[in-house]
């Protein structure tokens, strides 16, 4: 999935990308997105940001870095009913936040000037 991710990354360059079952994952800031199971950024990440991520992984566009994916569980499928998965992504949100690096949706929809 992390690679999935990473191609349409390098394709769309989009400023924030996610994967997570929207209909049953809750978030914790509604006025923002969630990390889920993965989630990307145009922006190099280092643990020490988020610490509470299973993996950071950079995304590589030949020799130039585009971004990281952030995944919040990396020995199995992310499931939003279990409560073990979903406390990692919402500390990983909260880190975001925490560090103003989470965007808001509304800046999501409207591009930058």
């Amino acid at each position: 999935m992390a690679e999935l991710l990473a191609i349409a990354a390098r394709q769309y360059k989009p400023m924030y990308a996610h994967v997570y079952e929207p209909v049953g994952y809750k978030l914790v800031f509604q006025d923002r997105p969630g990390v889920g199971w993965m989630a990307y950024m145009p922006r190099i990440l280092i643990e020490d940001q988020v610490t509470h991520a299973g993996a950071l992984i950079p995304v590589m566009d030949g020799k130039d870095r585009l971004g990281t994916i952030i995944v919040s569980v990396v020995d199995e499928v992310f499931n939003e009913t279990n409560p073990a998965h979903t406390n990692i992504a919402h500390a990983i949100e909260i880190e975001l936040v925490e560090q103003d690096l989470l965007p808001l949706n509304m800046d999501l929809l409207m591009p930058p000037d």
